[in-house]
């Protein structure tokens, strides 16, 4: 786990340190080092993903969490969903200092998580709600 999460935390660094290198030094946002599709972004998610994948706990709320991660990263990422994601996401920046802001955007971002979450719990329920009727209209079909 720990040589894993050591190299998560060394791209994440280094991801930042670029950002804040190229801003630093021609004034210009590097904000596509922070992209999903960054070579960077994708190695750190991956050591990250290793990391995680070799501790071994159960727990019932972690799992139900993780099985909504898909749904909480497409809600975030929607094209008409995200401006308004990075624009809060500034509007707290700029209103309050470096702790509050904190407090602020995790608040923020866990729920944007349970927003994602009770969505993908909807979607399961409709589709096995639909399934269910299918399967009886199939059964009727049948005799």
């Amino acid at each position: 786990f720990g040589g894993n999460f050591a190299i998560y935390v060394t791209l994440s660094l280094l991801i930042g340190s670029i950002s804040f290198g190229v801003k630093a030094i021609s004034g210009i946002e590097a904000e596509n080092q922070f992209y999903y599709c960054s070579p960077l972004v994708v190695a750190a998610s991956l050591f990250l993903l290793i990391a995680f994948s070799k501790l071994s706990f159960h727990c019932r709320f972690v799992n139900f969490a993780a099985s909504s991660a898909l749904a909480a990263y497409l809600l975030h990422q929607h094209l008409f969903v995200f401006p308004l994601f990075l624009n809060f996401s500034a509007q707290l920046y700029h209103k309050y200092e470096l702790p509050l802001y904190a407090v602020a955007i995790v608040t923020f971002l866990s729920g944007v998580y349970l927003a994602g979450m009770a969505l993908d719990q909807l979607r399961k329920w409709i589709f096995a709600f639909l399934s269910r009727q299918y399967i009886k209209i199939n059964e009727n079909k049948a005799i």
